[in-house]
């Protein structure tokens, strides 16, 4: 497996809007396949919104005396220009290309920027966003929140794993990821408010607005959604399992 992941230098994962008129917008994001941060895009410079210190993240670790950009700030900051093109509710064609696959949905501009954002931020190496890498690394575009909450207990089960091998005590209860998602809650509280600076169109803010939504959501839904889910697990809970 590690052989495989060598193999990708990197993951390329295109976005392309088509508007109602017919234009088309891209945007690409360039991951490390091996920690699913984001790879070097070539912008230059930030706006003076992404400025650390400005509406500066309640549980960022970063000092603005050391640091001049908030990396996810950085990172987004070329989807606000996108964004003055886009108005939330208006409906377009969205096409996400990858190496294995290639969706094409129709949905309207926050559904898609929502998606988009929540990428490019997972990746930009924001530390209480780093926990989402891998859920960046195997990205699934325009998921449910029922996808959402699988793919979530997923991957922090699968770190647990690790947890283990490392002879760290694992937490099968899931209360670490139910803080995570609290935290997650804080840096979109701050984003909101960088990102109403930012623009004058309201694509990016709602974009942003919806993700919220989504981490308040999963970890009241965790217990919930693990019983709806439970039937699928038959196999390996039967006597015969053991």
């Amino acid at each position: 497996m590690r052989r495989f992941f060598s193999r990708l230098l990197m993951i390329l994962i295109s976005y392309i809007f088509t508007l109602a008129n017919g234009a088309r917008i891209s945007h690409q994001v360039r991951l490390d396949p091996l920690t699913g941060e984001s790879l070097p895009d070539g912008h230059n410079g930030f706006p003076v919104w992404a400025e650390l210190n400005f509406h500066q993240c309640g549980n960022c670790p970063f000092d603005p005396a050391a640091r001049a950009g908030c990396p996810a700030a950085e990172k987004i900051s070329p989807l606000t220009e996108l964004a003055h093109a886009l108005v939330s509710y208006d409906q377009i064609e969205v096409e996400i290309v990858t190496h294995q696959r290639r969706i094409i949905q129709a949905t309207t501009v926050q559904r898609a920027m929502s998606a988009l954002v929540g990428l490019e931020m997972a990746a930009s190496g924001c530390p209480p966003l780093a926990y989402f890498r891998p859920m960046a690394r195997f990205h699934l575009p325009l998921a449910t929140e029922e996808e959402t909450a699988y793919r979530a207990v997923s991957m922090y089960l699968s770190a647990q794993y690790f947890a283990h091998q490392k002879g760290l005590q694992p937490d099968l209860g899931l209360e670490g990821l139910k803080k995570i998602y609290e935290q997650l809650q804080l840096v979109n509280r701050a984003f909101v408010a960088r990102l109403r600076a930012a623009s004058d169109k309201d694509a990016a803010v709602n974009a942003l607005v919806l993700l919220d939504m989504f981490a308040k959501g999963v970890p009241y839904t965790i217990d919930e959604s693990l019983q709806q889910f439970a039937g699928l697990f038959s196999a390996y809970l039967s006597p015969a399992a053991e």
